[in-house]
């Protein structure tokens, strides 16, 4: 009788254990699984946003008297996009000390919407031909020739 009781005592520890370690694999499954579904999501948020997005480089201008390169960037897309994540290339180059400013919004808010107009200022001190690639928030961008001559303070996109 004595070995049959601790069989049983062995028994219901084995599956008091059997039912622990499952217990541990089902949640760390599901939390593992939640993971995944949240990236899914903020995914589809993201491709979302960016299939909303459209944004164009419209019209540039040089200031002579403050050796300035000004470019007008209008969001045509449906996405309220912040115009401080905002970044300017030249040449492939990142253009480090920009100032962003919002020139045009029909809605009179601080924020880059849709049919919005911004002003992208930088320093500029050199003649030429150069391609100007505007990356905005999720990635979008668009990208122009654009033909700078500063002692005439003409600059036009191509």
């Amino acid at each position: 009788m004595r070995g049959q009781f601790a069989t049983i005592i062995v028994n219901i520890i084995l599956f008091i254990s059997a039912a622990i370690l499952t217990y541990l694999f089902v949640s760390s499954s599901y939390n593992s699984l939640n993971n995944i579904n949240n990236a899914a999501i903020s995914r589809q948020e993201l491709i979302s946003n960016k299939l909303n997005t459209i944004i164009q480089i419209d019209s540039c201008a040089y200031d002579n008297s403050s050796r300035n390169l000004i470019l007008y960037v209008k969001n045509y897309g449906n996405t309220l996009l912040n115009q401080s994540n905002t970044v300017l290339f030249v040449n492939g180059y990142l253009k480090e000390n920009i100032t962003i400013n919002l020139v045009q919004c029909p809605n009179e808010i601080n924020i880059w919407a849709p049919n919005c107009i911004i002003s992208i200022n930088t320093s500029w001190n050199s003649n030429g031909y150069y391609y100007i690639k505007v990356v905005s928030e999720y990635g979008v961008d668009d990208q122009k020739l654009i033909f700078v001559n500063v002692s005439s303070s003409i600059c036009l996109v191509q």
